[in-house]
């Protein structure tokens, strides 16, 4: 999570990475929030194509059945 000003010259600043440790990329978010809300939760997907999900040395893009290749949704509540 980052805090931005909204000015055109401000650097985003990181203040925390998602709580997680799960294979993946976190590649899109889902659901915006309103941030100015108290509790406000956003809904990143991740893009688990070149994660080994199974332990099997395999990445997920090359896997043979397509049920198998997954991406991961997660609700984060934002904090300020």
């Amino acid at each position: 999570m980052c805090s931005w000003d909204g000015s055109a010259a401000g650097v985003p600043v990181r203040l925390l990475g998602p709580p997680t440790s799960a294979p993946g990329a976190w590649e899109a978010v889902v659901d915006v929030p309103d941030l100015t809300a108290a509790g406000a939760r956003a809904q990143p997907m991740t893009d688990d194509g070149a994660a080994d999900l199974y332990g099997d040395g395999k990445e997920a893009e090359d896997l043979s059945h397509p049920a198998w290749q997954k991406s991961r949704g997660a609700w984060f509540t934002l904090g300020g």
